[in-house]
């Protein structure tokens, strides 16, 4: 069901592709989409648990770079605050 929760788009797959290609000359490293394709697309397993099994599964979501506590969150403040800190000496 984690494996399923976030949503890899098409783009993000061939961009994390072009930088294990241009930085290690393969795409040797198996990434969490990789992982996710192999499991629901190409297993018999996956693709049927995906089919049949989808109300179980979490549902696929991007984080678009939101964070999970939100800006006014403690820690959020407490960073503030130590900015404001360091920025007055």
């Amino acid at each position: 069901s984690f494996l399923n929760a976030k949503y890899y788009s098409p783009d993000a797959i061939r961009a994390n592709t072009k930088y294990q290609q241009d930085n290690f000359g393969s795409s040797f490293f198996l990434t969490l989409p990789d992982l996710q394709q192999e499991v629901f697309k190409h297993s018999l397993a996956g693709r049927l648990a995906k089919d049949y099994l989808g109300e179980v599964l979490m549902k696929p979501s991007s984080s678009d770079g939101k964070s999970l506590a939100g800006s006014e969150s403690v820690a959020h403040a407490r960073e503030r605050s130590m900015y404001d800190v360091l920025d007055k000496k």
